[in-house]
């Protein structure tokens, strides 16, 4: 028969899952103490509730949440009969932004099948099935890599100079 966990037993527990435990493995022992104490409230940095109205009447709501490790997810995404395209793309783009300005590299979200191409089309990739109507879907940040137009310029006039020295140095060998 097994037991409810006991507040002495945290310590012990604490140390078992940061050994064995495949998604606890990486963590600290303070973070797995505070999961073991507080259950998943401890994993969350923040949480989001986004709703769009229209005409006065709620038409699409979604539950945003930021976990510790760089990812969100969606959850209870709910539309009303009137939900156009258009209202589920703004509510999207709405949590998206809302995941990345808190530093997630991924978002994840549970959709109905008949969604899967409209999602496909805002960046979602596919990554599994939880039940044959249901699909994962993941959407990823790409890096922010790009350059200023300055400093692109500068390396312009960097390599300009840095080639009419070689030349100069060229002919006076010649």
């Amino acid at each position: 028969m097994s037991n409810k966990l006991k507040k002495e037993d945290i310590g012990r527990v604490t140390r078992f899952l940061k050994k064995y435990s495949t998604t606890k493995k990486e963590d600290k022992l303070k973070d797995i103490s505070d999961y073991l104490e507080k259950g998943h409230s401890s994993e969350i940095l923040s949480e989001e509730h986004f709703i769009l109205e229209k005409d006065r009447k709620l038409n699409v709501y979604a539950h945003t949440i930021v976990y510790k490790n760089n990812f969100a997810r969606i959850r209870n995404l709910v539309v009303s009969a009137y939900t156009t395209e258009r209202d589920l793309a703004e509510i999207m783009e709405d949590c998206i932004i809302y995941s990345k300005t808190n530093g997630c590299k991924t978002v994840e979200i549970t959709i109905q099948r008949p969604l899967e191409k409209f999602f496909i089309n805002l960046g979602f990739k596919k990554i599994g099935e939880k039940i044959p109507t249901k699909i994962i879907m993941s959407y990823q940040f790409k890096e922010d890599k790009q350059i200023s137009l300055q400093e692109k310029f500068q390396d312009v006039e960097l390599m300009e100079e840095v080639s009419k020295k070689t030349a100069e140095k060229l002919r006076s060998q010649i």
